[in-house]
């Protein structure tokens, strides 16, 4: 079975993969770092800071047979933090989009002990935008990135994401999540606007 899983670090990705995808991914990058995972966890940390503070390299692919086993490794370096979200659209196939730390997002956020993930995912989109009326969808797929926490520990947010609906146009924004506008916008018009769009939402909203 073909695995592969695309892990952003500033932006910039780091696949896990195997042997006969490294040509295809390659071909998206114009400096990409080829590595063999020889099971030593220990390895990633350079690889992190590899991507978090050089532009050397804008990928690095590590290969390995199976790469849900690299990933299995990566969390006893990594902490997985898991969270939910939902890609929400109306009648008119509009998108509700987030705009928070310089950048359009989708609503999502950390999961609570004892809830399911799409419990986590409508919950969080209720919060983040003020949205009542909320119908859950099929999951979508499953995001990755990499991140310090205040104490400087490296942190794996694993977000999994749900198609949802929703006729809702009174929207009210989390301040205190740093949501500073909210709205319903057509995919074209986001991804060819000046502002900034988050990556792993860019391999979002190619999947519709």
């Amino acid at each position: 079975m073909e695995k592969l899983y695309k892990i952003y670090i500033e932006e910039k990705p780091l696949y896990l993969a195997q042997a006969h995808q490294v040509d295809k991914l390659k071909a998206n990058h114009r400096n990409v770092l080829v590595n063999h995972y020889w099971g030593k966890p220990k390895f990633f940390l350079s690889i992190f800071q590899q991507l978090e503070k050089s532009d050397t390299y804008d990928a690095v692919i590590l290969v390995h047979e199976d790469p849900t086993i690299v990933l299995q490794e990566l969390y006893t370096v990594a902490s997985p933090v898991i969270a939910g979200g939902g890609l929400v659209q109306n009648s008119k196939g509009e998108i509700l989009f987030i705009y928070r730390r310089g950048a359009w997002d989708l609503p999502k956020g950390k999961q609570d002990e004892g809830e399911t993930i799409e419990d986590t995912a409508i919950r969080e989109v209720k919060e983040e935008t003020g949205i009542e009326n909320l119908t859950l969808g099929a999951y979508l797929t499953t995001t990755y990135h990499l991140y310090r926490s205040s104490q400087k520990k490296w942190l794996l947010k694993v977000s999994f994401w749900f198609a949802m609906k929703s006729s809702d146009t009174i929207l009210i924004p989390q301040i205190e999540e740093d949501i500073e506008e909210i709205g319903w916008y057509t995919k074209n018009l986001i991804l060819s606007g000046k502002r900034p769009i988050f990556n792993n939402i860019v391999d979002l909203l190619e999947m519709i």
